[in-house]
This record gives structure tokens, C-alpha cells and sequence, in this order.
């Protein structure tokens, strides 16, 4: 993909992997907040300005979220109907222990890869925050909890993702061929090979597939040190 320029304000602004019509967020933009079971996926949609502890956000997949393969599939389709017990509304169990069972592992990797390799990033809350198991006193209400923690689950793969490649690899390492230094130290702490492998494949989880990330605005080189180079978000797909 050719980079594009564009003027705003009267400034020109440099899109080397990205065709979308920028909306460029304030220079004094305030610190990204993470409101309990208020936040939702839909307000993570635009791309913010680059601060170290939230470059993860740029990761995110853009909505709607393609998700496939083994683990993720299950999020693909919302549930037709809701259980109604004693005039609430709850989601199917199958589909909740699923839904769980994704909440727990992604949690699990990524509180291991946060730790060992020092990390600096805010964390969101947890899927399951949304309390999609409890029952609702209406049918519109409990659907708007189980849509709203689906979507969630989009911005901790947006974290996982950049997780995996912010973990640098041997300097004999070989895409496709060797195993990813993130899938060595996770089996190392979870001897759960099998389950892991099915990660590894995730097409979400993967820059070898064509899937849009809402980007980041990254700041001039000399004004943000600590910032990588842009050409290393275009490496992982990411716009910028």
C-alpha cells in the first residue's frame, strides 16, 4: 500500500500504510480511561495519539471483528434467543462457559507475558465484567450486556496481539518455522500445548492475515524518544 499525506489545519500529516480518512484527535488529548462496564469497544474505534503505556490500543481490531479459528469462532454470532427464567433473561450456559473459558486463557497469557518481560501498559477490565451470566429483568438488557462484553473480548486481543509482537525473537529465528519466543515462555509457566497451538494459528493473532487495526497517531521522532520507529507498526499491520 502507497502512504498518503494529508492536510489538516493547515499541517500535513505523513499515512504510510493507511487510506482511511484521518480524524485527528487534540495535540492536549488526556489520558485513555477505562470506565467499569461504561467503556465499551465502540469508543476505541479511533485512533489516538502514541503514549507508551496505551501504544497497545493501536493493536485493537477495528469492529466488526473477524473472529475465526478454533478459540475464537464462538464469538463470531451472537445468540438468537436468551433462557427466561422467572421473567429474566440470561444467556445460554453453553455458550457462557464458553465465552469464559476465552476470558480466562487470554487473561492467563497475558498476565504471564506482562510479567516476564516488564510490560509498561493499562490493563482494561475483563470481559467478564460485564456481567453477561447474570440474569436481567429485560430481554433488550441482557442482550446490550452480552453484545457489549463480546466486543470486549476485541480489545484484549488487541492487547494479546501486541503483547506477541512486542517480545523480541532469537537472532536465529525464522517466521513460520521457529516457535515464537511469547509460545515459549507461556509453555514453560502452561503445559497446555494443544490449546496454545490453536492460539498460535488464530488469523487475529496473526500479521500474515489482512485484518484492520484501528491505527495509531504517532508523534514526530524527536519529539517522543521512547516512541518506535513508524515503520515497525507497519511491519505489524498496524495503521499509522
Amino acid at each position: 500500500m502507497k502512504g498518503r499525506c494529508w492536510r489538516i489545519n493547515g499541517n500535513v500529516y505523513y499515512l504510510p500504510n493507511s487510506d482511511r480518512q484521518p480524524v485527528l484527535p487534540p495535540q492536549d488529548e488526556g489520558p485513555v480511561a477505562f470506565t467499569l462496564c461504561v467503556s465499551k469497544a465502540a469508543d476505541f474505534e479511533k485512533p489516538h495519539w502514541w503514549k507508551k503505556e496505551m501504544e497497545w490500543l493501536g493493536f485493537v481490531p477495528s469492529r466488526p471483528v473477524p473472529y475465526s479459528g478454533i478459540w475464537f469462532e464462538v464469538l463470531a454470532n451472537l445468540p438468537r434467543w436468551i433462557y427466561q427464567t422467572q421473567s429474566r433473561y440470561a444467556p445460554p450456559g453453553s455458550i457462557a462457559a464458553q465465552w469464559l473459558a476465552i476470558d480466562k486463557l487470554i487473561w492467563e497469557i497475558v498476565n504471564i507475558l506482562g510479567g516476564r518481560n516488564h510490560l509498561d501498559y493499562i490493563c482494561p477490565f475483563f470481559p467478564y465484567h460485564w456481567n453477561y451470566l447474570a440474569s436481567h429483568p429485560m430481554q433488550e438488557i441482557a442482550m446490550d450486556h452480552i453484545e457489549a462484553r463480546r466486543d470486549w473480548f476485541g480489545i484484549w486481543i488487541g492487547l494479546l496481539f501486541w503483547m506477541m509482537r512486542k517480545i523480541p525473537e532469537d537472532r536465529g529465528f525464522t517466521e513460520g518455522l521457529s516457535p515464537l519466543n511469547w509460545f515459549k515462555q507461556v509453555v514453560q509457566t502452561k503445559n497446555d500445548q494443544a490449546i496454545l497451538d490453536s492460539i498460535c494459528v488464530a488469523p487475529l493473532l496473526q500479521r500474515f492475515w489482512n485484518t484492520n487495526h484501528v491505527g495509531l497517531w504517532l508523534h514526530h521522532p524527536n519529539d517522543e524518544l521512547l516512541q518506535p520507529p513508524a515503520q515497525w507498526f507497519v511491519n505489524q499491520g498496524v495503521p499509522v
